[in-house]
């Protein structure tokens, strides 16, 4: 089954249903995959082709920020310390800077991305090498 056969069944088993656009309708957004990139951008830095594991644990990183910010303070704060503690374990520098990036990029998504009401529902990096795509689900948040 293919990759995007597979995100378009977990989207219809979601919350938030995939809608099909007809020939006609109008996708006034850039693709997602391109949003989270710039979303991301501060931690990245300049980008060769294909993406490295690093750049791969960043993007979902952002993915994760960007959903949280759809949050209440209290649910971002629960959300942030999860996020640090399944990924730093005791290292303390680690927290601190994973803590303030995710608390970054939920202000970057408030201040440049407020008017993009999407959520990710999954990310996948499928090819390799400078073939290598960044494919993002996303779907339009209830309010």
């Amino acid at each position: 089954m293919s990759v995007l056969r597979k995100l378009r069944r977990k989207a219809h088993r979601s919350e938030y249903p995939a809608v099909p656009l007809g020939a006609g309708d109008f996708i006034p957004f850039r693709k997602m995959s391109e949003v989270i990139l710039d979303f991301a951008q501060p931690l990245l830095g300049p980008m060769d082709n294909g993406y490295d594991e690093h750049e791969i644990e960043t993007l979902v990183f952002a993915a994760l920020c960007w959903n949280l910010s759809f949050m209440s303070a209290e649910e971002q704060r629960e959300g942030i310390e999860q996020i640090v503690n399944e990924t730093c374990r005791s290292d303390v520098a680690c927290r601190i800077g994973l803590g303030e990036s995710a608390n970054m990029l939920i202000r970057r998504k408030k201040s440049c991305f407020a008017d993009d009401g999407r959520i990710v529902l999954d990310c996948k990096f499928i090819g390799g090498g400078d073939s290598q795509q960044f494919i993002v689900l996303s779907a339009l948040t209830k309010d």
